[in-house]
């Protein structure tokens, strides 16, 4: 439970508190997600910024995998560009850009992010406990990986999803203030909170939703189309 006195006070608050539960997991980190990748969402949340989080290896599930959550929380469901790097981007002076992430991917995939507080207040206008709740990473879902990226149009590649077969939400890969999947790589590997551990080949990375936020429940089969992907 948490109350309005309890919560992480800044963005500096809250780090040092998923750092810590970073520190105490029992599961390793293996990648991060990045959220809060739209205005909106930001605006929402009481955020001037995106947001990253730890993604824990006893997250992480293959295609076709069925997912459990606490009965009592509210599960939200991303699909994304999962983006997983095959050389380092260790901290640095010089800002990386798109070209430079894109040279350390190894192999980019489709995928779902599913979402769910570990808290018992909404999420809106709570972004700082959004943050120090690891970014309300539940599950990452990886679909297919695809490893030529050169005719790949990351900026506009649509995606749909559907749930229960029936369409749910459309979008595309750039539906983010970054523009490019590739990008939201690009601002994590510039983040100071990474420290001195930046970003590692073998990192995985879930660039925030092409679809928007979609609930889900118990008995729900999602799927998407990530066109070309």
């Amino acid at each position: 439970d948490v109350t309005n006195q309890e919560q992480p006070k800044n963005v500096d608050d809250a780090y040092a508190i998923q750092n810590e539960i970073t520190r105490l997991a029992a599961s390793k980190t293996i990648g991060f997600k990045v959220g809060a990748t739209s205005l909106a969402t930001q605006d929402a949340l009481g955020l001037s910024d995106a947001i990253f989080g730890p993604v824990f290896e006893q997250h992480y599930h293959a295609n076709n995998s069925e997912i459990g959550c606490h009965a009592a929380q509210k599960v939200l469901l991303e699909s994304e560009v999962i983006v997983t790097l095959g050389a380092d981007l260790p901290p640095r002076a010089e800002p990386y850009t798109v070209d430079n992430a894109i040279a350390a991917t190894a192999w980019i995939a489709p995928g779902f992010e599913i979402v769910a507080p570990r808290f018992n207040i909404p999420p809106s206008d709570n972004g700082n406990l959004v943050i120090a709740d690891s970014g309300l990473n539940l599950a990452v879902v990886v679909g297919p990986k695809t490893t030529d990226l050169g005719n790949i149009d990351l900026t506009q590649n649509p995606v749909t999803l559907f749930l229960n077969n029936e369409e749910a939400a459309t979008g595309h890969s750039g539906l983010t203030v970054f523009i490019h999947p590739i990008g939201t790589v690009a601002w994590l590997a510039n983040q100071p909170r990474l420290g001195d551990r930046g970003l590692r080949a073998g990192d995985m990375i879930a660039t925030g939703t092409c679809t928007g936020l979609s609930g889900v429940a118990a008995g729900v089969t999602a799927r998407a189309d990530f066109g070309v992907l």
